[in-house]
């Protein structure tokens, strides 16, 4: 199966973070893992989905 890359405006618009704050992150190499070929940042989506299970937070239904 082929890897899938997403552009910023694709991971701004999935996750809600703003491109500028996205492009903070970068710079502070915090955030989401991307790979950049030249100007291009691409991000994988195999690792964007890691990211979000591993950040997933359970609620307990006496918790609603």
């Amino acid at each position: 199966m082929e890897e899938r890359f997403l552009k910023e405006k694709e991971v701004s618009e999935l996750t809600g973070i703003s491109l500028g704050a996205l492009r903070n992150f970068r710079v502070k190499r915090k955030g989401f893992p991307f790979c950049k070929i030249g100007k291009c940042v691409r991000y994988p989506l195999k690792d964007l989905l890691a990211c979000f299970e591993e950040n997933k937070q359970m609620v307990r239904r006496e918790d609603i």
